[in-house]
């Protein structure tokens, strides 16, 4: 499993800046690139980071599926 995780930035009223942190569970690294590229095309500028994440360790057994993610250093 692989967690896709995003900021986004939000300004209030007032100007306060809000931080709203957000992910999803996919199986493969394409979806995952898939769900960045919809995050993007979503959220635009109000998207402050995302990450895509490999899972290694979790209290739900299949979630920690290890398997390595096919990118290079």
């Amino acid at each position: 499993m692989l967690i896709v995780s995003h900021t986004l930035v939000r300004k209030d009223s007032i100007g306060n800046t809000r931080y709203v942190d957000d992910y999803q569970l996919v199986d493969t690294l394409e979806e995952a690139r898939k769900a960045v590229s919809l995050i993007i095309s979503l959220h635009g500028d109000y998207l402050h980071c995302y990450a895509i994440s490999q899972v290694i360790e979790a209290s739900e057994p299949h979630w920690a599926n290890v398997k390595p993610m096919g990118i290079k250093d």
